[in-house]
């Protein structure tokens, strides 16, 4: 038998283990928070993960853990975190709201809405609610039923951010949008292209989009100038329930020769996951990157494959394959992909860097001796023999490893700039050299012979956009372009003005 001390003694024990373990609740939760009040999620999350090991029913760690992996991106341990805690506590109204919240935000919409609407039966006038059912329609392309939502928020709260930001938003998208945009371009073939361009869109619904475009082209080559107008009528289909975009377009080309040559493209891309994407896309274009090309009438066919995974603050990259037909039925493939990592922030700045890789050659090497047979041998024996490219550029095994840079910067809600480059740190390809020879050595026999051999370069690229929001409606646009390839060096400058004509936003 247990003596009356030794009763009183277990009794006392597991009265303090009990209240020392109730304790220890809001203990850890306060350590979570701290440390996601620092910004250390991981290390919060962790804390969450030992502690609800040895209590798997407390309700306020089980929520904690769902929102920290959902804040580390881990969507499928987050919705595991948030189901498992609504079968313990299937009453809890609160917890469902949330884990409707966050499906929204990742793309689960049928899941999020379900959950939305059996919140709604609960308490009808809740507009935390009725604000992310405006945001599934709006992000889905439904902009009249995100309106009846919006409505009804504002019925209850007029000054609402959330739901004036979607009306104006979705004002914006159905307004007449206008852009001019006139550019230069110089490269040292040389040729130069001074180029007007406007274009008009309106949007009236998910699947009618309708974009037009006209732009006026001039080529300069050797003192001879060129132009092309090209006309272009486009349109987008927002398949939200296939999770797929399609996009179509139409026109001609009347090129610098008189002809009128058709071109259009279409384009599918679908969205596998809220990371994972790929895209398939056709193209008839007409080509004018050679100099030698705005004097000839070049059309080609482009087919193309790419793959997309976007993990928010983690990584970027894309990967894909680009056929490219010309009406002489030579082919010039490229493979390429690229990877950018996660967002470095110091004050104003975002910066990113990573890798990308690009192969690229062509059936037929088109590239061919500029002057004749007897010209090149009445020359000097050991002259260099100057090549061209009579149509188009073929390259031949031309491959490039480079390090890629991404610098962001927010100056106001009105001006931002951001700057993007890439540098070649090995790179190659095969080049046709032509060079005098001779039969059986005989000097009376000369003739053009031709060798190939391995170039090695370092190709350069830098994008820098600078971008100024006059109003909510209008804004500013300047591009700089600079890139030193294999073929030739070029620099180009770009001036945009868009503007909505739509009536006056509520601020």
């Amino acid at each position: 038998m247990f003596s009356k001390k030794s009763i009183v003694f277990i009794l006392s024990f597991v009265f303090v283990s009990f209240v020392s373990a109730q304790n220890n609740i809001p203990d850890t939760l306060t350590q979570a928070k701290q440390q996601i009040a620092k910004g250390n999620i991981k290390e919060a999350n962790e804390i969450l993960v030992l502690y609800i090991s040895k209590h798997p029913k407390e309700l306020n760690t089980l929520w904690l853990n769902a929102q920290c992996n959902y804040w580390l991106n881990n969507f499928t341990a987050a919705k595991a975190c948030y189901k498992n805690a609504m079968q313990l506590f299937p009453d809890n109204y609160y917890l469902q709201l949330d884990y409707a919240k966050m499906l929204i935000e990742i793309g689960a919409y049928n899941e999020g809405e379900v959950l939305l609407k059996k919140y709604l039966s609960y308490d009808p006038e809740d507009t935390t609610s009725l604000y992310y059912l405006a945001k599934l329609n709006y992000w889905q392309g439904n902009y009249n039923d995100a309106l009846n939502w919006t409505k009804k928020i504002i019925a209850k709260n007029p000054n609402h951010e959330g739901a004036n930001q979607i009306n104006n938003e979705i004002a914006l998208l159905k307004g007449t949008q206008l852009e001019i945009k006139s550019s230069y371009y110089s490269d040292d073939q040389p040729m130069q292209i001074l180029s007007d361009g406007i274009t008009v869109s309106k949007h009236f619904n998910s699947n009618f989009s309708p974009i037009f475009s006209f732009q006026n082209t001039q080529f300069t080559v050797h003192d001879t100038v060129r132009s092309a107008n090209t006309f272009q009528l486009s349109n987008r289909f927002n398949l939200y329930k296939l999770k797929s975009v399609v996009t179509t377009s139409l026109g001609f080309i009347m090129s610098p020769l008189g002809s009128h040559n058709f071109i259009g493209s279409i384009a599918v891309e679908k969205k596998l996951t809220p990371r994972l994407s790929f895209s398939i896309a056709g193209e008839g274009y007409q080509y004018f990157i050679s100099a030698e090309s705005v004097s000839k009438n070049i059309v080609a066919n482009k087919f193309a494959f790419t793959g997309s995974y976007n993990k928010e603050n983690f990584i970027t990259a894309k990967i894909g394959y680009e056929n490219n037909v010309f009406e002489d039925n030579n082919n010039v493939d490229a493979i390429f992909g690229w990877a950018l990592g996660p967002q470095f922030k110091f004050s104003i700045f975002e910066m990113s860097f990573g890798y990308a890789y690009n192969y690229s050659s062509s059936s037929k090497n088109l590239c061919a001796h500029k002057l004749s047979q007897a010209a090149i041998i009445a020359a000097a024996p050991d002259k260099p023999i100057t090549v061209y490219y009579p149509t188009y550029f073929t390259p031949q095994h031309q491959v490039a490893h480079s390090i890629l840079g991404n610098i962001n910067a927010v100056f106001s809600t009105r001006f931002s700039l951001s700057i993007n480059g890439s540098i070649g740190f090995i790179a190659s390809r095969d080049v046709l050299n032509f060079f005098i020879n001779y039969v059986n050595l005989d000097v009376n026999k000369p003739f053009i012979d031709k060798r190939i051999y391995n170039e090695t370069f370092m190709p350069l690229e830098l994008k820098a956009q600078a971008l100024y929001t006059v109003n909510p409606k209008t804004s500013v646009q300047v591009n700089y372009h600079y890139n030193n390839g294999f073929f030739f060096t070029c620099n180009q400058i770009s001036l945009g003005i868009k503007t909505n004509f739509v009536k006056a936003l509520k601020k």
